[in-house]
């Protein structure tokens, strides 16, 4: 009887420790939530890395899409597509010949422009029938557009188009503006003239003379896509890439940051700025840092530096597609005589 009083008090008391072992002390409880705070913040960082690989990579994507584009376009037409054709007040200001109504007054500011790049690529990308809604024989942009021709192509300037889009360039996804914005610019060149600002991309300069001879050596500074809208200028073809497709650039990703105020590229425009953008080589500013551009603002206009190329991928620098059709990632701290000479198509740079 004892024995089995003794046994029942044991399976009481038994029972009784293993209920209060199913229980956590407060003690326990902070433990376990500090191990998996730990875990959440050692997991974050891998999570986002992996987000932003997967980011950069459809970037790249991107661009060699933009690169199979291209290089189409030029098996079809024998030549690549005009970085731009400008016309007018910031193209070239003496045209005698030009297939656009524009004023020959400076102070209208008005900026006759035709097709781009990136809408002469756009039957390549799949979008034939954006492309056909673009009148080649009217304005891309005029501003002020007191007749109205510029609204003629709006429809394709304001078409959102997400392979226009890096997905970590926040700011051109976010955009609100009317214009359609683009995360890449193609590369006009190298600018190497101390002082000023010439535009090596027309055979006149900035009052409508003709480029003196010492000038005209800036025109083999060229890249692949410059200014097509003066007399005598035609887009760029394969047999002037002297200094070979897997040396040369021809698009770069482009981020607005730093300028006062901050603007996108925009796609469809045809403007210089908006469409292309040159590597220079004047101490002042150098496109892949846009740090030191900033720094010198004291002798560089504040809106120079909205032209930089560059990106919002982690590290510092961005993707670059060359003419041979691949990509590359380029840190800013590159040797800026090898930047320059990959942003040329003839410069004779000796490039390994």
């Amino acid at each position: 009887m004892l024995d089995e009083n003794w046994d029942a008090q044991m399976r009481v008391a038994t029972r009784r420790r293993a209920a209060f072992r199913r229980g956590f002390t407060l003690v326990e409880l902070l433990v376990v939530i500090a191990i998996i705070g730990v875990l959440v913040a050692l997991l974050l960082p891998a999570v986002q890395a992996a987000r932003e690989s997967a980011r950069r990579a459809q970037c790249i994507n991107q661009m060699k899409q933009f690169g199979l584009a291209i290089l189409s376009y030029e098996t079809s037409n024998r030549a690549f597509p005009p970085g731009s054709v400008t016309y007018g007040l910031w193209g070239f200001r003496n045209p005698d010949q030009h297939p656009f109504d524009c004023p020959r007054s400076e102070s209208s500011k008005h900026d006759c422009s035709g097709e781009n790049w990136a809408i002469e690529s756009l039957p390549y990308l799949e979008q034939q029938a954006l492309y056909d809604l673009y009148d080649h024989d009217e304005h891309n942009l005029e501003e002020g557009d007191p007749d109205g021709d510029g609204q003629i192509n709006q429809k394709v300037r304001d078409a959102p188009l997400g392979i226009m889009l890096c997905p970590t360039d926040t700011f051109a996804n976010e955009w609100g503006g009317a214009i359609a914005a683009g995360s890449y610019k193609a590369v006009a060149g190298v600018i190497t003239q101390q002082g000023g600002w010439i535009n090596w991309t027309s055979p006149y300069d900035g009052s409508g003379n003709p480029m003196p001879d010492k000038m005209k050596e800036v025109w083999s500074r060229r890249g692949l896509f410059h200014n097509t809208g003066a007399p005598g200028l035609a887009p760029s073809e394969m047999r002037h890439v002297t200094d070979g497709t897997s040396k040369t650039f021809m698009v770069g990703e482009f981020h607005a940051t730093g300028a006062n105020p901050p603007r996108p590229a925009y796609w469809a425009l045809s403007q210089r700025w908006y469409a292309r953008g040159e590597a220079f080589a004047d101490p002042l500013l150098r496109t892949t840092d846009l740090d030191s551009c900033l720094e010198k603002l004291a002798t560089v206009p504040k809106w120079a530096c909205s032209r930089a190329f560059g990106s919002t991928h982690a590290g510092s620098g961005g993707n670059w597609l060359r003419i041979d059709g691949s990509v590359a990632y380029v840190t800013t701290d590159l040797n800026g005589e090898i930047y320059e000479a990959f942003a040329t198509i003839a410069g004779e740079d000796g490039l390994q």
